[in-house]
């Protein structure tokens, strides 16, 4: 992590994509056709787009936010990383369930819920992975409220904040897990399966983009952070 000074508070900032959580993840993804240096820093720190394009540029060390940056531009390859066996949320480390068709009913209800909306609002299926991974812990984590009423509105969006803090690295692959499980019983499987992250660059491009030229390195950024490389 970078420390990043803006108006004299201090920043993290992440150095590579194992230090992104997947909140900061959906933020770069929502900004993405039209990503610009303050919509990166809007989407790490959570600061209002439009406070920091009037704040004075000397309150923003653009050299430590460009080197830090500059490491998000090379991302792994999505399709390879590993579904982890856990996640750890909060203070709990919660089961990764992997044998989908034994869980309960109401995880299953909230993907295909959670799915069907972002079809409709002409979002990407990543803006309902937190509440789709926080549906499949949703037992684990809360047992006991579990077994008396079941899945709550107010618990799984508690639940979804947590995991939205976990790194994007982590939950990515178990929300991709669980799209393309349901995928097929919810929308058609093209519909979904065609924005799933695929890898990016061939491992010799990859290689050649980092010794591209440092002001590439807002384009690398879209193109590590679209699924597919699409805008």
């Amino acid at each position: 992590m970078k420390t990043l000074t803006i108006n004299g508070t201090p920043y993290s900032f992440p150095e590579e994509w194992t230090e992104v959580t997947y909140q900061q993840y959906l933020r770069l993804v929502k900004r993405a056709g039209r990503l610009d240096t303050i919509g990166v820093i809007a989407a790490i720190t959570g600061i209002d787009y439009d406070e920091l394009f009037e704040l004075e540029v000397e309150v923003i060390d653009s050299e430590i936010l460009i080197d830090a940056v500059s490491g998000l531009a090379h991302p792994p390859d999505w399709e390879s990383l590993p579904i982890p066996e856990t996640l750890k949320v909060g203070a709990k480390t919660i089961r990764v369930p992997k044998s989908i068709r034994r869980e309960p009913l109401g995880p299953k209800i909230v993907t295909q819920e959670a799915l069907a909306h972002a079809e409709s609002v002409g979002e990407p299926y990543h803006m309902a992975g937190a509440k789709i991974v926080a549906a499949y812990l949703y037992k684990d984590y809360y047992p006991e409220h579990n077994k008396e009423h079941g899945i709550t509105e107010e618990n799984l969006q508690e639940l979804e904040a947590l995991v939205q803090q976990l790194p994007v690295v982590e939950v990515l692959p178990v929300v991709n897990f669980y799209v393309r499980r349901w995928a097929t019983s919810l929308l058609t499987k093209k519909s979904i399966v065609r924005s799933l992250p695929t890898p990016i660059k061939s491992q010799q491009e990859s290689t050649d983009s980092k010794n591209s030229a440092p002001s590439s390195w807002l384009t690398r950024l879209r193109m590590a952070i679209l699924p597919n490389g699409n805008k």
